[in-house]
């Protein structure tokens, strides 16, 4: 099994109880406040079905569904359903190697548009049970930037081109007129 990092809470003693349940209403607020203000999508798939179990706000803004609609989802379906196949591959590939390498997918939103991000998962264990955490990002003003910068090199190159032509047209017709020059002197 591949490598996961831990979550979970100890197991408390009896007569401990009210301050465990306390500490643990307390890192629940710090889990909920982390992820809050995250810019990133944050999701937690269940690590046997991988079914949504939670996600943050951000990630309910990427697909466009509400945490409600999104529980009843498996992280396969928010994609186009011709790469579910290569959704599920990387899927095992965690479950197996504990963590995937970045990879890109484009999120089919239910109002038709979609949106191209890239994650990142790792196996965790929270309170005793495994989980996928997904990182998602938008990546789609950063692959807009780079195809218009892509465009603006291919027109530089054209000019570039055009420019050389253009120089070694005139240094030709430059020969010739000298050519000519001479010809005419000796005539």
């Amino acid at each position: 099994m591949g490598k996961s990092t831990d979550l979970s809470l100890a197991q408390v003693p009896a007569e401990d109880e009210p301050q465990a349940s306390e500490n643990a209403s307390e890192a629940e607020e710090k889990y909920r406040l982390l992820l809050a203000d995250v810019h990133d999508g944050v999701v937690l798939l269940d690590s046997d079905c991988g079914r949504i179990a939670d996600c943050n706000h951000q990630f309910e803004v990427q697909t466009g569904r509400k945490l409600e609609e999104l529980l009843r989802l498996s992280v396969c379906d928010l994609g186009d359903p011709s790469q579910s196949e290569s959704g599920r591959r990387k899927f095992a590939e965690v479950l197996a190697k504990g963590e995937s390498s970045s990879d890109e997918i484009e999120l089919r939103r239910p109002d038709g548009s979609s949106l191209l991000v890239e994650f990142r998962s790792r196996l965790i264990m929270l309170s005793g049970k495994r989980y996928v955490r997904t990182i998602s990002r938008d990546i789609s003003a950063q692959r807009a930037v780079e195809r218009q910068l892509r465009a603006q090199a291919d027109e530089l190159r054209r000019f570039q081109k055009v420019t050389v032509d253009r120089e070694l047209r005139m240094q030709e017709l430059e020969e010739r007129l000298a050519c000519v020059a001479v010809h005419i002197k000796a005539t």
